[in-house]
């Protein structure tokens, strides 16, 4: 027979309160004066012996009692041959949910805590010889491996976090066992409020050693969070009303009335406004504000609801542009599509030049270049397009009639373009564009059909074949027809059109998906206003040269001592690199080089915790239906250490010393009511 909690055992020392009792006969005597106590002192011998065996009896009764007591709190049971044996060479693995919503309430504590309760009263039911290691969504993939002591230190330890880890992950790390613990006994122990976005529904079939699921019911049933943000138009411009859309979820099924929105920017106020929000629904709330200064700008709106409040701001960052800068580079005369398009827009700032005197030490000023109708690229031209480019800026080329192939094939595969070859008429009829392709977005409210739209679309008369056409957005059936064609080099990108945009070559210079073509082409090279990220995000791409590293600077709004970051360059592109410790902290962030802010993000928590659908017990049994070594333990039963031991297959001893105790207790009391001792 074993104890699940020998700790009790002390309470034995009790016994000795009835021995006391029984040896020291506190009774007040008093004195009754007979005339003849012959009769009586016969009397009294005998009774005084049955006395004696009965108080003995009595005495028995008592101690026995008091032991039977004590073993129904120390919880005795008797393993059996397929059980699990708390002593002896035991690992055990503990995981403890640590996620956002683990701070909701069942009672008066939060989950989070209740959780490490548990997990502390695991770790307490087994004996010291046993090892253990504790996971956490934020712990290593295999923590190491701790004693008794250490195990509790490492749960008191856990905090809240954002970082993600699904129960596939915790599974996969519950089946990787140590060298050290190849011949131990493996029990896992998960302990979670089993949030159904993280939940492998297949995964807790797939455990190798014996596990105890421990859902802890969460009481949180409203809650109203900021779930996106975004501005109406890619790009903003400067002395224009800008318009953000806020998408805001009620989870709850109650009625949300007059919740105020704030808008702030550079951490003052500029708007406010009260909003209904129906229960179990999704609105999207717009607000509008003036910026008259150029630059990356940061802000974040928010409401009030509690007692989630990891998902009430929303940050993010955004640039206002002056206007857009359009270099075109020509061999006399801009194609005049192209000027009448641009250069008719206060929009954008469009200048031509000949491709014989360029300023290549203005370069940098542009958004967008254009080699427009060149006949022949020279290296001194396709090395600084490949600065451009690389750097994070867009780069358009428009195929000329006459053109040195040479000159282009090596130019373009160093901007990962493929190489062209001599022009080819053509009568396919079958032009097919990209639309769900990311370069159509918000170009349509919807994924067009060209069928089902009647949608126009161009006719192509020739075109210069190009393999491989890296990512074909317009093309032809044959697979060398990409008629534009779009490459990623460094930060920025290549556009290059095959066709001419001349009547004789075709008539895309006339469709309806001209202009809004050629608009996506020059919004793509702009920072826009997709600048926000999730804490689970920790590589985000930067427009700004790879070069000089050393001099960039990541500044938080929300932690001015965060440290968690580095850049790196990868594939020419730059990028800073969060949290490589910890899960990046929700704010805004600013990229700062020689005391001058040249990029800008904003990272925000995973808003699937804001999702209030949770797995009952019921769920996870079916979920578990069929795994032999899986079972689970309710979490709110008030003998924990009880439910555990049975669920371990162990036989259970305490129900058996609770009667035997009461029974003792009834005897003593027959004995005494019946029998004036």
């Amino acid at each position: 027979m074993q104890f699940a909690n020998p700790n009790y055992l002390w309470a034995l020392s009790a016994i000795l309160i009835p021995i006391i009792v029984h040896i020291f006969q506190f009774r007040k005597l008093k004195n009754t004066y007979f005339t003849n106590v012959d009769l009586l002192k016969e009397l009294n011998v005998e009774r005084r012996k049955v006395s004696r065996l009965k108080q003995l009896i009595i005495l028995c009764l008592r101690i026995l009692a008091i032991i039977a007591l004590v073993f129904v709190f120390a919880c005795p049971y008797i393993p059996k041959d397929n059980g699990i044996n708390t002593s002896g060479s035991n690992l055990i693995n503990i995981y403890i949910d640590n996620s956002p919503s683990m701070e909701g309430k069942n009672g008066s504590l939060t989950l989070s805590d209740d959780a490490k309760n548990r997990a502390k009263q695991i770790i307490y039911f087994y004996d010291d010889n046993s090892l253990y290691r504790i996971f956490s969504n934020n712990s290593p993939a295999n923590p190491p491996l701790l004693n008794k002591d250490d195990a509790i230190t490492a749960v008191n330890q856990i905090e809240t976090s954002f970082n993600k880890r699904n129960s596939k992950s915790i599974i996969s790390s519950f089946n990787t066992n140590t060298d050290e613990t190849t011949d131990f006994t493996v029990t896992n122990y998960y302990l979670s409020d089993f949030q159904k976005y993280n939940i492998d529904t297949n995964g807790f079939k797939q455990l190798n050693h014996k596990t105890l699921l421990i859902p802890l019911a969460n009481d949180m049933s409203d809650n109203l969070n900021i779930s996106d943000a975004s501005f109406e138009t890619p790009v903003n411009l400067i002395n224009e009303l800008h318009k953000i859309n806020i998408n805001i979820v009620n989870e709850s099924a109650a009625d949300y009335d007059k919740v105020p929105v704030n808008l702030l920017l550079s951490g003052k106020l500029i708007s406010s406004s009260t909003f209904n929000f129906p229960g179990k629904s999704s609105q999207t709330i717009s607000l509008f504000f003036p910026d008259n200064e150029p630059g990356f700008k940061h802000g974040f709106v928010e409401i009030d609801d509690r007692p989630i409040t990891f998902d009430n701001k929303f940050f993010f960052t955004y640039r206002i542009n002056d206007n857009i800068k359009i270099l075109d580079i020509n061999s006399g005369q801009p194609n005049k599509y192209i000027k009448a398009l641009f250069g008719n827009d206060s929009l954008f700032q469009f200048k031509t030049t000949n491709y014989k005197s360029i300023r290549y030490d203005e370069f940098g000023d542009y958004d967008l270049i254009i080699l427009d109708n060149i006949e022949s690229i020279s290296s001194g031209i396709s090395n600084e397009i490949v600065n451009f480019i690389n750097s994070g800026k867009n780069c358009l080329i428009l195929a000329p009639e006459i053109i040195d192939l040479q000159s282009y094939n090596d130019f373009l595969p160093m901007i990962n373009c493929g190489k062209i070859s001599e022009m080819l008429p053509t009568e396919d009829k079958n032009v097919s564009f990209a639309f769900t392709s990311s370069f159509f977005d918000g170009v349509f409210s919807d994924t067009p059909d060209p069928v089902k739209d009647n949608i126009e679309l161009p006719t192509i008369k020739s075109y210069y074949p190009i393999m491989p056409a890296s990512t074909p957005l317009i093309r032809l059936t044959d697979p060398r027809s990409s008629i534009l064609s779009r490459s990623s080099s460094g930060s920025g990108n290549a556009f290059i059109l095959t066709t001419i945009l001349n009547s004789d070559y075709s008539d895309l210079q006339f469709n309806a998906l001209f202009v809004p073509i050629m608009y996506r082409i020059v919004l793509y090279g702009q920072t826009a206003n997709n600048l926000n990220y999730t804490s689970s995000e920790k590589m985000i791409p930067l427009s700004v040269p790879n070069t000089n590293l050393e001099n960039l600077i990541l500044s938080c709004s929300e932690d001015s001592t965060y440290n968690d970051y580095s850049f790196e360059n990868i594939n020419g592109k730059t990028y800073a690199i969060l949290g490589s410790f910890n899960e990046p902290v929700a704010g805004n962030y600013s990229v700062i080089s020689n005391s001058k802010v040249v990029d800008g993000f904003s990272v925000n928590n995973d808003r699937e915790e804001s999702e209030l659908n949770f797995y009952t017990k019921d769920d996870i049994e079916k979920l578990i239906d069929g795994a032999e070594d899986v079972s689970i333990i309710q979490a709110d039963n008030k003998d924990f250490e009880k439910t555990l031991a049975s669920t371990l297959n162990n036989k259970e001893l305490w129900k058996t010393f609770l009667i035997i105790a009461l029974c003792l207790l009834i005897c003593e009391m027959v004995l005494l009511r019946l029998f004036k001792i």
